[in-house]
């Protein structure tokens, strides 16, 4: 259950930060946090170190280390789905 509690605040963070992209403008265009994604993913970081450390009980060293873990396990997932679906769904294939 502490995973949950842990996950779901900075996946729903990064997801409002990941939908608002389109429609925010880049707030500094050669800087960090140029864009929407960029706040959201360090916004959602952040929030996973955060609560990694809470839960977890853990020093801020070893919560940073779980949160790179988990985000590199995370982008392997999203990337094996990415790859997943565009064979799934070749152009051309459904309407």
């Amino acid at each position: 259950m502490d995973a949950v509690k842990i996950a779901l605040p900075g996946a729903v963070l990064l997801s409002v930060f990941v939908f608002l992209t389109p429609i925010m403008p880049n707030l500094m265009p050669l800087g960090p946090l140029s864009s929407s994604m960029d706040m959201g993913i360090s916004a959602a970081t952040v929030v996973w170190v955060v609560l990694t450390r809470r839960y977890c009980e853990t020093s801020w060293l070893g919560s940073i280390v779980i949160v790179a873990v988990a985000a590199i396990f995370c982008l392997l997932v999203v990337g094996f789905v990415d790859k997943l679906l565009a064979l799934v769904m070749r152009p051309g294939v459904y309407p």
